[in-house]
């Protein structure tokens, strides 16, 4: 069955195709929108997936927050990305975007945190410790040591993942953040105990390995980002060919 980041893998693949590559820098803006937008639509139109914490079918609003939730960590991740493209109309994105459309908002880059910061506060990782402030990143690293599954966990890793592969908003500039967030992330990505739970072993294997190639300097180089995606995405279709002698 899909996980969420296989579910959201061509959205975020594409849009860092349209951001970076020649064929994108060469298309209109509009032209752009199309496409991300039929993969929006595609992405949509999928049945909800089953929660890292078994999705019970009496919980359904719980797993459409959850959903959503995961739509806007990546809508926002896809914005950003077109809003700081190599091209001199970038700027002209915000009236097209995913989060103007569909959340009706230009404030992804704030609100990014503000929801992240509320599925922290869910799993009982608040703003401050023994009457000591935490920061993001502070937050992060315990929830990496905290977490179990449950309802809310996808959602927190598709935030995780968005801050890994780039995502900046209202932490723009703040470098040294960004560096111990993106740390955090990692970390909490590569936990196996909080993997989706109907991801296979073999795709388990094949996440880590991957995650575990990242370093820091390459956090921003589109074509690892891109191959990683990708990657992602065919892992837990490459697990379920049968393959005889095996």
């Amino acid at each position: 069955m899909m996980d969420m980041q296989e579910r959201f893998a061509p959205l975020m693949a594409a849009a860092l195709h349209y951001a970076d590559s020649s064929e994108g820098l060469a298309m209109t803006l509009e032209d752009i929108q199309a496409r991300i937008l039929e993969l929006a639509e595609e992405e949509r139109a999928l049945p909800p997936v089953l929660s890292a914490g078994g999705g019970r079918p009496d919980m359904p609003e719980a797993r459409r927050r959850e959903l959503e939730d995961a739509r806007f960590a990546v809508y926002a991740w896809v914005d950003e990305k077109l809003l700081n493209a190599r091209r001199s109309d970038a700027g002209s994105w915000m009236p097209l975007s995913l989060q103007c459309r569909y959340f009706s908002t230009t404030e992804a880059g704030q609100l990014f945190f503000s929801r992240l910061s509320g599925l922290l506060k869910a799993f009982g990782i608040a703003g401050e410790e023994n009457g000591e402030p935490l920061d993001l990143a502070q937050r992060l690293e315990r929830a990496s040591r905290r977490l179990q599954n449950k309802i809310g966990v996808d959602a927190l890793l598709m935030f995780a993942l968005c801050l890994l592969y780039g995502f900046q908003g209202r932490l723009y500039g703040q470098d040294e953040l960004l560096a111990r967030v993106r740390r955090a992330c990692r970390t909490l990505l590569l936990r196996p105990e909080i993997l989706p739970a109907q991801e296979t072993a073999f795709a388990q294997h094949a996440r880590q390995t991957l995650l575990r190639r990242l370093e820091t300097a390459g956090y921003v180089l589109v074509p690892v980002i891109v191959c990683i995606l990708f990657w992602l995405y065919c892992a837990n279709t490459l697990a379920h060919i049968p393959v005889k002698g095996f």
